[in-house]
């Protein structure tokens, strides 16, 4: 977790940081890794990891801080003890600042239901299929508005009892919504809430913009049930989040009054609303400086600006338009698919119901707060293959661990079932689905564009980044096909792929399925070698030759007579001097249809 961090901004900067992220290499087989360490790395790892995640405002202004950031290295057990004191009593400052700045009118206090969970799904899953009817739904639907309920009340009495007064406006976690969860969170006294501007867009059935510019429409406030709901401005969120960490914080500014000196032009002056909307605390890891110089100058611009003001949402006074249905889905793809809908998702949802009403009069309020806590958001996150984790085995044991606890703060015994892992290491997520047989010509170019048009295709930059958050993965894509009697694989990289195997780089794949286990190694000099070996007793033995061909990419073909045409459980790692470099997935294995289901004439795209 050291390393969980932004390389640019947060450990490229500080020289020994830097050094040790280089002799760890890629986040995996960390168990022989650690030994690369001693006790002094260690301990400049821990106040290194703890510098980067000082905001620079404190650097700026605490001499002993600065301090060991111009040092650098070697940092004693005592200088660790006092930062970590003073880390504890910068975040013990958090509520009583926010406290203050609220009471001088300068702050406005929203809240989020209290263990983030998606409020619509907690009031019925079956809700997810009229915003996407396409993915499959839990065996078991789960219902109990209730639940969703006391997440909503919780979260409200918690922040009134730490701030000393109750918030009027809240987040919906994702931004996710329904006609009833709006309904439920105004009958508990919300008066507005905010979600995407796409959950406008098929709310209105209409298009919102043209040619990126945002319509009237977008520009105001709405009411739904009693309850005033906002729509952010993706463009300008968005940009907040994703892009101008990548530009100067003075052309950032600009770029961002200027998109709102366009609106107040082309509108004739008139009073809009843009909600500005976003992660708070995920950008800022990504710019420079932690965002501080961007922030500076945007205050200090708007403050100046004779056009854009500040407002709170709770004071915005412009009309409402009232809305007469709210489409039910969240800011991401305006449905629930990140959280319910495949295999593993699904299966959590199965355990949840199935504790949920097993015990149902049998709770203590301590299990409660267990159950409750297993209906956040985020276990279901990283379920499934779209979000691949270092720490997906630990999300799905922590999920497991709250419905046990519930169990055991009852006075009963679990299920058995609760100790089976529902998180299977098997990646299912394809960029492309494979469509049809191939039969491409094995030269190391694409050399017709239609040759790998049917294969299956993996994202495989995918892996590097999402705990790190950056990518420098050496390989980018995998592809794979079944033809006439032959199993092909296709790898793709970021540079050329006989450049990697001219640098002393090799390849090998990994393949499990009904006939056993299979090792593909790939190697470049003194000229390309692509071998197929079986394991038996004794371990790998040769099978065979293969016919394969490199190029700017890597293509080869296995014989179907050696490994079948089954399903195929398949990994790849990307190794130097005998030592790996790179393996795709981080854990576990891509799951690969069997040439049956390929071939299959419906086989839907």
């Amino acid at each position: 977790n050291f390393f969980a961090l932004n390389y640019e901004t947060q450990i490229k900067p500080y020289l020994r940081f830097r050094e040790l992220y280089e002799r760890r290499g890629k986040p995996f087989d960390l168990d022989s890794k650690v030994n690369r360490f001693s006790a002094r790395d260690f301990l400049d790892l821990q106040v290194l990891f703890l510098l980067a995640n000082f905001s620079e405002v404190e650097k700026e202004r605490d001499d002993f801080i600065s301090g060991l950031v111009a040092k650098g290295r070697d940092f004693s057990v005592e200088e660790k003890s006092q930062l970590l004191r003073k880390a504890r009593a910068l975040i013990a400052s958090v509520i009583p600042l926010l406290r203050k700045l609220e009471e001088e009118g300068k702050l406005e206090i929203s809240t989020t239901p209290f263990y983030h969970p998606i409020l619509p799904l907690l009031l019925d899953t079956d809700v997810a299929r009229l915003s996407n009817p396409y993915r499959p739904l839990p065996a078991q639907k789960f219902s109990f508005p209730e639940d969703a309920r006391e997440q909503v009340k919780r979260a409200l009495d918690f922040v009134e009892r730490l701030l000393g007064k109750r918030p009027i406006g809240m987040w919906p976690a994702e931004g996710a919504v329904s006609e009833d969860a709006v309904r439920l969170m105004g009958d508990l006294g919300v008066k507005w809430i905010a979600t995407d501007e796409g959950i406008l867009e098929r709310s209105l059935e209409s298009g919102l913009r043209s040619e990126g510019f945002p319509a009237r429409e977008l520009l105001r406030p709405y009411e739904f049930s009693g309850v005033t709901v906002f729509f952010r401005d993706r463009v300008l969120s968005d940009r907040i989040g994703f892009v101008y960490q990548r530009m100067n914080p003075e052309e950032a500014v600009r770029d961002f009054l200027e998109y709102l000196r366009a609106l107040h032009e082309a509108y004739g002056g008139e009073e809009l609303v843009v909600p500005v909307i976003l992660d708070g605390e995920n950008p800022w890891p990504y710019y420079p400086r932690g965002g501080v110089d961007f922030l500076r100058r945007l205050y200090s611009r708007i403050a100046e600006s004779s056009f854009v003001d500040f407002s709170f949402f709770g004071d915005v006074g412009a009309e409402r338009e009232v809305l007469s249905r709210v489409f039910p889905g969240s800011w991401i793809k305006q449905d629930f698919s990140t959280w319910i809908g495949c295999e593993e998702k699904n299966r959590a949802w199965e355990y949840l119901v199935k504790v949920r009403r097993e015990l149902e009069g049998r709770m203590t309020p301590e299990a409660y707060s267990e159950v409750l806590a297993a209906e956040g958001s985020d276990w279901f996150w990283w379920y499934g293959g779209d979000h691949p984790s270092l720490f997906a085995r630990e999300f799905d044991e922590i999920f497991r661990t709250h419905l046990i606890a519930a169990y055991r703060l009852s006075g009963l015994d679990h299920p058995l079932f609760l100790e089976k892992c529902i998180r299977e290491e098997k990646f299912v997520s394809f960029r492309r689905y494979p469509a049809g047989p191939i039969s491409p010509v094995l030269d190391g170019k694409v050399t017709d564009y239609f040759e790998w048009l049917s294969a299956g295709e993996i994202d495989l930059t995918q892996f590097y980044g999402a705990e790190e958050k950056h990518v420098e993965s050496l390989l980018e894509a995998l592809f794979f096909g079944y033809g006439d009697d032959r199993f092909y694989l296709r790898i793709d990289s970021r540079s050329s792929f006989k450049d990697l195997l001219e640098e002393g780089y090799g390849l090998r794949f990994y393949l499990c399925n009904p006939r056993g286990e299979f090792l593909i190694s790939v190697k470049g000099h003194p000229g390309l070698r692509a071998e197929l070996y079986r394991r038996d007793e004794g371990g790998f033995s040769r099978l065979a030759e293969l016919e394969a061909c490199c190029e700017k990419i890597l293509e080869l073909a296995v014989p179907t007579e050696h490994i079948g045409d089954d399903e195929q459980e398949l990994y790849l790692v990307l190794e130097r001097e005998g030592e790996a470099v790179e393996r795709y997935p981080l854990s576990g294995f891509f799951a690969i249809p069997p040439r049956s289901e390929i071939e299959k004439e419906d086989w839907v795209l």
